[in-house]
């Protein structure tokens, strides 16, 4: 991305990751083509549709949208940047699927999200409660990742 370092250097870290996650976007056709994106950027897509999507919806949004397909790079992708309490509020939010799998098929996730019993439905709630609480600086950690392997950006 020409310019991240300047954009970097910037003291609004909320406008610099916009601008990174909108260059993301593009670059990989909002997630149609996933395979344009190095590693590390494929790391920050998915940590800022995690966020995104549970922010203006809940996990249920999460999984329910394309994201869900990537529940489990997303675990990763939490992992890799240091995220370790999102990372375990959407393992046991992926927990609530048969075996543990979360399906890259939307029509079979979506399926399996409907069925989901209240039960599930109040857990998810709660983690979602949880995620508000915003347990780690994700925007931070994301940022720091970034600057780290600047090179793949």
């Amino acid at each position: 991305m020409e310019g991240l370092e300047k954009l970097l250097a910037e003291k609004d870290e909320n406008e610099c990751f916009s601008a990174v996650s909108d260059y993301l976007s593009r670059l990989c056709s909002f997630g149609g083509n996933l395979e344009k994106l190095s590693g590390p950027q494929k790391c920050i897509y998915f940590n800022d549709w995690w966020e995104l999507e549970v922010n203006n919806g809940g996990i249920d949004q999460f999984f329910f949208n394309s994201s869900g397909g990537y529940a489990h790079q997303t675990v990763e992708s939490l992992k890799t940047v240091g995220a370790y309490a999102n990372a375990d509020i959407l393992e046991r939010a992926i927990s609530k699927f048969p075996n543990g799998i979360v399906p890259q098929d939307v029509e079979t996730r979506h399926e399996l999200l409907i069925a989901f019993e209240e039960d599930d439905i109040e857990f998810l709630n709660r983690l979602d409660d949880e995620f508000y609480e915003y347990p780690e600086d994700l925007l931070a950690l994301n940022i720091d990742y970034i600057k780290k392997n600047i090179k793949d950006f």
